[in-house]
């Protein structure tokens, strides 16, 4: 693994790409055959600078999804509705199809990234596992495809009307948040926590904007902020 790893790592850096330890843990698991991981971090911990790693390493293998459009530009990818065919509401099952337009893209699929999760719902990562086995054919979780989730749970959640949210607790639904997809109570989820901050370089201002992240100590912090607002 170190052989590839250090591969991988002459690869990047020709490329600008720092690779971190924490990549490289996230590597580990991915190569062990975790099926989900999920790898969170504060905004510029580099999520989606991660993800040019992964399709060095995964080519085509790996299909990288968001749940909006705009999701989907930022990180190189496509949408999960639009992949997977799903409507714009909680699906059921006859809305789960075989999808021939992208047969092969589903069959040689190993590896399936979701960035911004924090912004999916249960529902819709239940209807990606139902999706992924038929269009795989097979029983296994998410079709035997690998997980790899990235995102902020700080940042946007997911959109739940009322009647939705009444919808999913009567589906047996504990919460809406992605983890709470049902599918999670059969496979554990891996957690990673990207902490290094590639976009800022100031610690005291790191530090500043953790404390917004997390509502600590805003009567203090927010001053500090003002001082500098023109």
């Amino acid at each position: 693994m170190s052989e590839i790893h250090n591969e991988d790592e002459q690869n990047e850096r020709s490329k600008g790409i720092q690779i971190t330890d924490e990549y490289l843990q996230i590597f580990g698991l991915l190569e062990k055959k975790a099926p989900i991981i999920f790898a969170g971090g504060k905004a510029g911990t580099g999520k989606t600078t991660f993800i040019s790693c992964l399709k060095v390493k995964y080519g085509d293998k790996m299909v990288v999804v968001a749940f909006t459009g705009v999701a989907a530009l930022s990180c190189g990818g496509m949408t999960i509705h639009g992949l997977f065919q799903l409507p714009p509401r909680i699906a059921n099952e006859e809305d789960i199809k075989v999808i021939d337009r992208n047969k092969e893209l589903f069959e040689s699929m190993s590896l399936l990234v979701i960035d911004e999760i924090s912004m999916v719902r249960a529902d819709v990562m239940d209807a990606i596992d139902h999706s992924l086995r038929k269009n795989r054919g097979s029983d296994e979780p998410f079709g035997g495809v690998q997980l790899l989730l990235l995102g902020d749970l700080f940042q946007l959640q997911p959109i739940l009307g009322k009647a939705d949210a009444e919808a999913l607790e009567l589906m047996g639904y504990e919460g809406y948040r992605f983890y709470d997809a049902l599918i999670f109570k059969q496979v554990p989820i891996r957690y990673k926590e990207l902490t290094k901050v590639f976009r800022q370089a100031d610690p005291k201002f790191i530090d500043l904007l953790d404390k917004v992240r997390e509502g600590k100590d805003l009567d203090k912090v927010i001053p500090i902020l003002n001082q500098r607002c023109i």
